[in-house]
């Protein structure tokens, strides 16, 4: 992936990038154009929704579905999240997550809709079966629900500072390209519509 394909959809609320060290093929960000440090008030006012929606559509049509999650910044900096600006993973994966997540996440609880956060310490979760998840009560890793989706086949990589630091740069290419299917189908889909 080169050049303009690294953004796989634009329009003027939200940016969609793969991730740069993904722990599961086809692991991408929707990013917000503007700079907000929580997207969780545009989960309930539509336009993330419908986003959503439409990724989760074009996953569909290659048989996939996916985890949707958005982590605080945190206060934490043994783990920090990296940078302060919202942003939301898209993971694809087969089963629900939320009870792999319970020993990781503290406080992490089954909601109706997602609330604004209080703090820096959260942690939202569209779980697979569509189901939302959230805590409020930190601290935790972000990436800890990087770790509860990342496949043994991938090796020990969840972490995305040990991935991107990662010796092989054609190695880590090569990662992020065994999701250009679900890349494709995701950008060809979002651009059509």
């Amino acid at each position: 992936m080169n050049g303009k394909e690294e953004v796989l959809y634009r329009d003027d609320r939200f940016i969609i990038v793969p991730d740069v060290a993904p722990c599961r093929p086809g692991h991408m960000l929707v990013v917000a154009s503007s700079h907000v440090t929580s997207l969780a008030t545009r989960w309930t006012d539509g336009s993330l929704a419908i986003l959503v929606q439409r990724i989760s559509q074009a996953l569909a049509s290659l048989e996939e579905t996916a985890v949707f999650f958005e982590h605080g910044v945190g206060s934490d900096r043994k783990a920090p999240s990296c940078v302060e600006h919202a942003h939301v993973h898209v993971i694809p994966c087969a089963q629900p997550i939320a009870g792999l997540l319970s020993a990781e996440v503290e406080g992490l609880v089954k909601v109706p809709r997602p609330t604004p956060p209080m703090n820096d310490e959260y942690a939202l979760l569209l779980d697979v079966d569509g189901s939302w998840y959230q805590s409020v009560t930190g601290p935790f890793a972000g990436q800890s629900i990087r770790r509860a989706v990342t496949p043994p086949s991938h090796g020990p990589y969840w972490n995305w500072m040990d991935f991107v630091h990662f010796p092989d740069p054609l190695r880590t290419k090569a990662r992020i390209e065994e999701g250009a299917d679900t890349y494709g189908a995701v950008a060809k889909s979002l651009r059509s519509s």
